[in-house]
């Protein structure tokens, strides 16, 4: 129980940039000083349902979620479980997930973010490999077109 009071306060305090990743056992513990994990001891379907409520819930974030796009090719036959999850994830996010393969959403997004933002890594009991959840935030309150048309306003400045 304490992961999620830990969560909480750690949801309050993440904004724009930020990331929240939910993964699974063997997700290597980082170095970054901007990478804090913790072991929630729980299920993975259990973590992510209550992430997902919580971000949903924060006026002051949008979450985009990524998947390993090595998940689109695994099969129950590979690990047992599987489809448990692939079924959660399906009805969870249906089209809201975008598949990016392993090593470009570690080095790319999560090293990269890392050096300047901070990351909170949810570790979780699941034991099946390519179901780690990576949730980048965004600013709930400033619609991407605002953004655009502020941005629009500066360049005839």
């Amino acid at each position: 129980m304490g992961w999620k009071k830990d969560f909480d306060t750690q949801l309050s305090l993440l904004g724009h940039r930020n990331w929240i990743l939910v993964v699974d056992k063997a997700y290597p513990a980082q170095i970054g000083d901007g990478v804090e994990m913790i072991d929630t001891g729980e299920n993975f379907i259990h973590v992510v349902n209550y992430v997902m409520a919580a971000v949903a819930g924060a006026p002051h974030v949008k979450p985009s979620y990524y998947l390993d796009k090595e998940f689109n090719f695994m099969s129950e036959d590979l690990a047992a479980g599987f489809d448990k999850v692939n079924d959660f994830i399906l009805t969870a996010l249906g089209d809201k997930v975008a598949y990016i393969p392993h090593e470009q959403l570690l080095v790319e997004k999560i090293d990269a973010a890392s050096k300047l933002y901070k990351i909170l890594v949810l570790k979780t009991e699941c034991l099946i490999p390519y179901t780690s959840l990576f949730i980048e935030l965004g600013c709930g309150y400033w619609p991407d077109a605002n953004e655009a048309v502020l941005r629009e306003k500066m360049k005839n400045k």
